[in-house]
């Protein structure tokens, strides 16, 4: 009886193992099933990129941007070169004001802070409701 028992476990746990085997042999044949798809897919993405790379270069020489410009733009070459001369003016880097929050002296904004100022000035002092713009010899400086 104890023989059969035994012999009966030893078969269960050969199965077992067999099983295990099968299952481990299975998933390493899949893998490498797996492998193989993931390489051919990098090949043929290699491949796509470098046919991208040969459009992004054809389109962008500049053979094809002339026919491009002349053909569908309709541009060409400038019927005549003008040249000019003049002084040379030195261009004033600004500086950040002393007051917070008020706008550089020469930046873009400071056309739109004086009229805001004077506009909400005219409207405290019941001044004409027509907008003020800043002296011409301000602008810039």
């Amino acid at each position: 009886m104890i023989r059969r028992r035994t012999f009966i476990w030893l078969l269960l746990i050969g199965a077992a193992l067999s099983l295990l085997y099968l299952n481990q042999t299975s998933d390493v044949a899949t893998t490498g099933y797996d492998i193989a798809d993931l390489e051919n897919q990098q090949q043929l993405l290699t491949m796509q990129n470098e046919q991208l790379r040969l459009q992004i270069a054809q389109l962008e020489s500049l053979d094809r941007v002339d026919r491009e410009a002349t053909a569908r733009l309709h541009m060409g070459p400038p019927r005549r070169v003008l040249y000019t001369t003049g002084p040379v003016v030195a261009v004033p880097t600004p500086t950040p004001s002393a007051v917070s929050g008020t706008p550089i002296a020469g930046s873009p904004l400071t056309w739109a802070w004086r009229w805001i100022t004077a506009r909400i000035a005219s409207l405290v002092n019941a001044a004409p409701t027509g907008p003020v713009f800043p002296a011409a010899s301000n602008v810039g400086g």
